[in-house]
């Protein structure tokens, strides 16, 4: 992620996919943010796992500080 503001806006997207019973394959979601330190890259993993279709992916990549969407 670029940006702190996009985690903001994927939490938005996730929900709304939640909240809207999206039907499809469910996954964990995992952010790797970049650090401004000694430490490089971290990755944070939600706890919940999330609705993960290709309109979803869609909708993350198109956010603003998103870099990449991938499927594991």
């Amino acid at each position: 992620m670029g940006e702190e503001s996009a985690v903001e806006s994927v939490r938005s997207v996730l929900e709304n996919a939640r909240a809207q019973k999206i039907k499809g394959a469910r996954g964990p979601v995992i952010f790797t943010i970049q650090t401004q330190s000694d430490l490089g890259e971290i990755d944070v993993s939600l706890e919940e796992t999330y609705p993960v279709t290709p309109q979803i992916k869609g909708a993350l990549r198109s956010l603003q500080g998103v870099v990449e969407v991938e499927e594991v």
